[in-house]
């Protein structure tokens, strides 16, 4: 590794600059899109049966195995690569491009086979559908990897919102039609479709006939082992649902996607677009560990402050939450929404650990670190779902989350120094302050009469209650981490209202 070259005042304010407003416009499509997805799930939970997400569930089983070939790594490589893209780019679109079309070939062979297992045809078409995304979405990946060298970030933040929202819009529409599972399905070609006309017409990086195969080698150097860790997580992912496809009713595995869906989604959206503009601004500090330490803690625990109330708020909006707005049916969806919601902020951190080992090279390390968690938790995970259910299932990811996302944390930060008390600093404080603020709610309904406990009142308690009062305790013992975070929201609402131009 070549010594760091001294960096300017002037160039740290304006990568600090960026980075910031970055984080303000994919904070706002996280938001935005929870928001328009909130809406939409709504109406599929009354249009849809738990035997639809079942079914769709066991569709994305089916695919995450073939579809790991879609998982290379190859755009975080050409980001990683910053003034080098341009050299690698087109050998980064035919390999993109023919391995989404092997991912769409063994997603069909796989359709007659998914069908056996799980004894029922129904979830070959769905199969089919998630097959011809595999091959549209690649043609976005190398303009989304120039736009996110270039700190493009406004630009990946509003074709990111345009996507979620005529996603949701699509699939409520088919659910009115009747078109059942499918409502899940059809909207991943048509917005892929979309969204690669936008990015080429945002970025375009030079591309020849000339598939380059040569040069694969180079980009397989840093994605093959970003591909292993990729499977290791499908692996995953897959053994989870298998236990419960195979030995449980779909209407369990219906219960289980909805949670998943429900409980994860904002965490799951903070996470993509967070990377998408962490991962970039770490990349450039490549060559200077601690300053990369550094932006990575303060990104970490704003996080983490951000996350954590809102996974509370979930825990305790689940039980009235659920039955007053999707309605009593999916009432055995709740302990997993809790269990979800809680596991999903070391998911989020867990990914930022990630980024970090990617923007350090440290591409073999994550490999390792994705292998053992895989080895170690998968025999124990297949085992209780096969034999408890669903929830005790999700209790186990919890679990997994808990132990395993500080190991990969101190990983990563090792190598600027970090220490175990950084990681400890990024978990503890938003945990203990988040349960201070639970605190005056919870006995709050326990003094209130049961005749006045309905669904709605507990959400209204929850939301008065709490927010502001976890806000005001970050602000007094955690106010150098709030002042950062609010930065970040005023920067956004400045750019909504004042219209100021984008970086």
């Amino acid at each position: 590794m070549t010594q760091a070259e001294p960096v300017s005042t002037s160039e740290e304010i304006s990568l600090a600059q960026r980075t910031s407003r970055g984080f303000a416009w994919l904070l706002m499509q996280t938001l935005g899109s929870k928001a328009f997805s909130a809406v939409g799930q709504i109406f599929l939970a009354h249009l849809l049966a738990p035997h639809d997400y079942g079914l769709v569930a066991l569709a994305y089983t089916a695919c995450t195995i073939p579809g790991m070939l879609r998982q290379t790594g190859v755009p975080q490589v050409l980001v990683q690569k910053q003034s080098r893209f341009p050299r690698w780019a087109n050998a980064g679109f035919w390999m993109e491009l023919y391995l989404g079309l092997g991912a769409a070939i063994l997603m069909v062979l796989a359709a007659p086979i998914a069908a056996v297992l799980f004894h029922t045809r129904d979830v070959v078409g769905p199969i089919l559908v998630v097959a011809s995304s595999a091959l549209i979405s690649p043609l976005a990946a190398v303009p989304g990897a120039d736009l996110t060298r270039r700190l493009e970030f406004r630009s990946l933040a509003l074709v990111g919102l345009a996507y979620n929202i005529l996603a949701m819009a699509i699939s409520v529409l088919l659910a009115a039609l009747h078109f059942g599972v499918y409502s899940f399905v059809i909207p991943l070609p048509v917005c892929s479709a979309l969204r690669a006309v936008a990015f080429w017409r945002l970025a375009r990086p030079r591309i020849r006939w000339n598939p380059q195969f040569r040069r694969w080698w180079g980009l397989a150097a840093g994605s093959g082992p970003l591909l292993g860790a990729s499977f290791c997580a499908v692996t995953i992912f897959t053994a989870q649902n298998l236990s419960l496809g195979l030995f449980h009713s779909k209407e369990m595995m219906g219960d289980y996607f909805f949670a998943w869906n429900l409980a994860s989604q904002v965490v799951q959206l903070l996470a993509t677009n967070l990377s998408g503009v962490l991962f970039p601004a770490l990349s450039t500090l490549q060559n200077d560990p601690q300053r990369q330490l550094g932006a990575f803690l303060r990104a970490a625990r704003a996080m983490a402050l951000l996350a954590v109330p809102i996974c509370i708020l979930e825990i305790i909006f689940a039980r009235p939450g659920v039955e007053l707005i999707y309605g009593v049916k999916w009432l055995p969806a709740v302990p997993m929404v809790q269990y979800f919601a809680a596991a999903s902020v070391f998911t989020l951190l867990a990914g930022l650990a990630q980024n970090l080992l990617s923007a350090q090279g440290r591409f073999l390390l994550q490999l390792r670190w994705a292998a053992i968690a895989a080895v170690l938790y998968i025999p124990v995970g297949f085992v209780v779902g096969m034999k408890y259910g669903a929830v005790a299932l999700v209790a186990t990811t919890l679990v997994y989350g808990f132990i395993n996302t500080p190991i990969g944390m101190f990983l990563a930060v090792r190598r600027g120094g970090g220490r175990a008390r950084d990681v400890a600093g990024v978990l503890a404080p938003p945990c203990l302050l988040g349960l201070a603020a639970v605190i005056p709610a919870v006995l709050l309904l326990w003094l209130l009469p049961m005749k006045f406990r309905t669904d709605l009142v507990e959400l209204l308690v929850a939301v008065l209650l709490t927010p502001p009062l976890y806000a005001l305790l970050v602000r007094r013992f955690r106010r150098a981490d709030f002042d950062e975070l609010a930065g970040h929201i005023q920067s956004l609402l400045r750019r909504i209202f004042r219209r100021e131009p984008a970086p």
